[in-house]
């Protein structure tokens, strides 16, 4: 059985997550798995772009040559950044490479080995274009994660209103 919050519970909830009286990692936790979700879907659903020449060649998605920079936003692997400072969640990846897709930009690169075997050493100048892979974009279903916080509210609303803390 459900009850109404009103705004004043809705409120005195929101007011004590901001001032850092209730332990919000409940909710912190909601909202990091809603947008890993959006996160991984953008990778496999190829909602990358612009796409990537040798992904299209290879037949595979924008971005996803490892796995490696897909795996880091799921929260599962070392490099997922996942952090609450405050009443401000950070979520990201410290992969080295991400912010040269993230943001583009240009990379001198080099190699002195191909396949395993030493090679003369080689240098060039790589471009890349920005490929925002991290973000809320347009297409992402962010009525979900907006109903996390309102069903986090409701509850804390509730057991407020039934003599519980907020």
């Amino acid at each position: 059985m459900a009850t109404d919050v009103t705004p004043d519970q809705a409120e005195a909830v929101i007011r004590s997550v901001r001032e850092g009286l209730v332990d919000y990692e409940e909710l912190a936790n909601d909202i990091f798995t809603a947008t890993e979700f959006i996160h991984l879907r953008r990778f496999m659903t190829g909602l990358i772009t612009p796409p990537s020449a040798s992904a299209i060649q290879a037949g595979r998605k924008t971005l996803v040559q490892s796995g490696r920079l897909r795996d880091s936003v799921s929260g599962r692997f070392p490099e997922a950044v996942r952090r609450v400072e405050g009443n401000v969640l950070h979520f990201g990846t410290a992969v080295p490479y991400a912010p040269v897709h993230q943001f583009g930009g240009v990379v001198i690169q080099s190699r002195t080995s191909a396949f395993g075997k030493p090679t003369m050493p080689y240098t060039w100048i790589a471009h890349y274009p920005q490929r925002k892979f991290l973000g809320f974009l347009e297409p992402d279903n962010l009525p979900q994660v907006n109903a996390r916080i309102v069903q986090y509210v409701r509850r804390r609303a509730q057991a407020a209103a039934q003599g519980g803390a907020t």
